[in-house]
């Protein structure tokens, strides 16, 4: 039986939008399903709630982090409250770390 993993992808968006879909793609193509908040549905819950939620089902969590910090509720980003949501739920997770200079210009 194959077993197919939940993978919550994280990161900014406007900045690492190529970075993201390659972590995405890459995901797919070893057969596991990924979630992230860009394929999140509008629902009564708040918006936190429901990314928490994500996390909680997710067997993995991926963070991409750059440049920029994101989208703030109450003083920081959704990104770091997702990334300190899954290190508490104890969701196994990885980071890259996009250096500096890494892209072309």
């Amino acid at each position: 039986m194959d077993v197919k993993y939940q993978i919550f992808v994280s990161s900014t968006y406007a900045d690492l939008v190529d970075e993201k879909r390659s972590v995405i793609e890459a995901v797919l193509n070893l057969g596991h399903i990924p979630v992230g908040m860009a394929a999140f549905q509008a629902s009564d819950d708040t918006q936190w709630d429901y990314i928490k939620r994500r996390i909680d089902d997710s067997d993995y969590y991926v963070l991409i982090v750059a440049e920029r910090y994101g989208s703030e509720l109450k003083g920081k980003s959704y990104t770091q409250m997702e990334y300190g949501y899954a290190v508490a739920q104890g969701v196994p997770t990885v980071a890259f770390l996009l250096e500096g200079g890494a892209r072309k210009t």
